[in-house]
């Protein structure tokens, strides 16, 4: 596995979320869609294990959110 800084993050499919550091929580919407692909045909996947961005995202209907 190779990691990489958050700013080269672009054009995912989906994401997932598994730990609720600061970094994370401090993500606002436009910084989550930034990560994503621009193409307003596909659904944004975030599996948000913690539930860290749930207040954010959870009724945008360009996002198919998933928390535990």
């Amino acid at each position: 596995i190779e990691l990489s800084p958050m700013a080269e993050v672009k054009e995912c499919q989906a994401i997932i979320l598994s730990v609720s550091h600061q970094v994370f929580k401090d993500l606002d919407k436009n910084k989550i869609d930034g990560f994503f692909s621009q193409d307003d045909r596909v659904k944004k996947v975030l599996i948000d294990v913690s539930g860290i961005q749930g207040d954010k995202l959870m009724d945008d209907p360009s996002y198919l959110y998933w928390r535990l």
